[in-house]
């Protein structure tokens, strides 16, 4: 069967399979963001453990600030990446807004109460409010930027 292609064919591109380009630039610069965050998150709530164990000795108190350095650094990497991939898959500054704030939230909070869980936490969803109510609110704000460079044109990634 011959298909005759308008040139409304040619050129609408939204619903095709690659992302609009204002939307796709190299992965080093999602990668350098999402290193950026996943330090500074790492330093400031591991010196924060090393604060709070202070009182225990140097040895337990450094521990715990390279634990908690090395858990908050890798938790807030993945969810940069997994946010930043959600964005793009919006196809639009919109709906990646949306569906990356409020995606990244619910993956966030299941990964928390999951692990809670399986660690026996008794009081999950008490333990972890505060700390999804303050990632959402981060993811949002994290979106939100990423919404406004897409539409002034910059390159998200």
């Amino acid at each position: 069967m011959i298909h005759a292609v308008s040139e409304l064919d040619r050129t609408d591109t939204s619903f095709t399979e690659e992302p609009r380009p204002n939307e796709v630039g190299p992965p080093r610069r999602s990668l350098a963001r999402a290193m950026l965050l996943a330090t500074a998150a790492g330093a400031a709530y591991g010196a924060w453990a090393v604060l709070a164990n202070r009182t225990h000795g140097v040895a337990v108190a450094l521990r715990a600030g390279l634990a908690q350095c090395s858990l908050s650094f890798a938790s807030t990497f993945l969810m940069v990446v997994i946010l930043e991939r959600l964005f793009v898959f919006g196809r639009t500054p919109t709906r990646g807004f949306w569906l990356a704030s409020i995606g990244t939230t619910v993956v966030s909070a299941s990964l928390m109460a999951t692990t809670h869980a399986l660690a026996g936490t008794p009081r999950i969803i008490v333990t972890i409010a505060p700390l999804v109510a303050v990632a959402a609110f981060v993811y949002t704000t994290y979106s939100w930027g990423l919404r406004k460079a897409a539409l002034r044109g910059g390159v998200t990634h």
